[in-house]
């Protein structure tokens, strides 16, 4: 008898050796870091003043259901330095209050596939950020919705990991340009320019 419950016992640790490293093996955590380049566009003759939140400066996307690893992705960090990269080069600045304006960006959606969800040697990032543009009185002058995808094929990463960091990073240089060669060409953004242009004629 007493061999029997050795022996069951003994069974019961493999078990819960070999449950623990599944686990471990099917959860990734990890934090995005990636520099982003000085957007290339003429400056818009405003000036610009970024609002970070809190939610948004420690933003870290959680899966944990039952059908797919868990996986944890911080790009708390990354985010505010794309946003701040942009913002700092995209406006030539002003000294008038009247030209100054406020972008509050917030993350509204993550979505990622795996090679075995899309059945294909890739993982894909979609995010999907919305920028609120206010005057520097608090009109609200735009609530703009920007997707940025990125791509990445396995055969040129070496873990999980890397592939999904490298398709947020992707990802979010996608955002980043759409963002710096659009923010002006928005339309409630232009139009807003323009009667500034109009006002000091």
């Amino acid at each position: 008898m007493m061999q029997a419950f050795r022996s069951i016992r003994l069974l019961q640790v493999a078990i819960a050796v070999v449950m623990a490293g599944v686990l471990t093996a099917c959860s990734s955590s990890f934090v995005v870091e990636a520099d982003f380049p000085r957007p290339l566009v003429e400056p818009l003759p405003v000036s610009g003043e970024l609002v970070i939140t809190e939610e948004f400066s420690n933003y870290v996307f959680v899966e944990d259901t039952a059908t797919r690893d868990d996986l944890e992705v911080d790009i708390s960090s990354a985010q505010v330095e794309l946003f701040q990269t942009i913002t700092d080069h995209i406006f030539s600045g002003s000294e008038t209050p009247e030209d100054q304006l406020v972008i509050i960006p917030a993350l509204v959606d993550f979505q990622y596939a795996i090679p075995r969800e899309t059945r294909a040697e890739v993982y894909e990032i979609w995010l999907k950020y919305r920028v609120q543009v206010m005057s520097n009185d608090g009109e609200a002058i735009a609530d703009w919705l920007i997707t940025g995808y990125g791509k990445t094929p396995t055969a040129f990463m070496k873990t999980r990991q890397e592939s999904i960091e490298l398709a947020t990073t992707i990802a979010l240089r996608d955002v980043g340009s759409q963002l710096s060669i659009g923010f002006g060409r928005q339309p409630d953004i232009k139009a807003w320019l323009d009667s500034r242009k109009e006002e000091q004629i």
